[in-house]
């Protein structure tokens, strides 16, 4: 069918699209998934499938992912129905969580940003902005780990007195929208830019 530079051409251009699928040893078949963000490649994973002899059913063997992404979830409810659309929201996830922690590296590289905690799925972030006149105080919330788009945000602006006592806080919900309607560092764009 296909000579062997034929078959790992072909395999170097899927490898480009970030999801690749082929067979290996036995019975087991791999998909491995590149992640990207910013026109650079970053970590590779792996589901190696097993494939019952009996009823020809795909089991995941075992795995790189990440232990937040429901991958017990999505196998039951798609490996051996649509192996497609197990692939695609096993990729969502991935590159959602790439692009999310990669847009906090970034957002920590800016110099008004102060306090900023997340955990190791990034789906929840807090930070602070010091302003001319007041701080900013930024909590960002991902419910749905598919998504790259904040599901919940909440902004105060605080004012303090000579003495660091907060003397005004006051909810910025105009701000807020703009979070979630595009990604992270967009929406810290517009919003101070907006706000300086």
């Amino acid at each position: 069918m296909y000579t062997q530079n034929e078959y790992e051409e072909l395999l170097r251009a899927y490898r480009l699209i970030g999801r690749t699928i082929f067979p290996t040893k036995g019975k087991r078949v791999e998909m491995r998934f590149e992640t990207f963000y910013g026109a650079k490649y970053h970590e590779t994973y792996y589901i190696v499938l097993d494939q019952n002899e009996k009823n020809c059913q795909l089991s995941i063997f075992m795995h790189t992912i990440p232990h937040f992404i429901p991958l017990k979830e999505l196998e039951n409810d798609y490996l051996n129905k649509d192996i497609y659309k197990f692939r695609n929201f096993v990729d969502d996830y991935l590159q959602a969580y790439v692009k999310r922690r990669e847009e906090i590296k970034i957002l920590q590289q800016n110099k008004g940003i102060i306090n900023l905690s997340t955990n190791n799925v990034h789906d929840f972030i807090e930070f602070s902005v010091c302003l001319e006149k007041h701080t900013m105080k930024i909590s960002i919330k991902y419910e749905d780990l598919k998504l790259c788009i904040p599901t919940n945000t909440v902004i105060y602006q605080i004012e303090e007195d000579d003495n660091n006592f907060i003397t005004r806080l006051k909810r910025l919900r105009k701000l807020e929208k703009y979070f979630k309607e595009t990604s992270l560092l967009k929406a810290f764009d517009n919003v101070f830019v907006d706000a300086s």
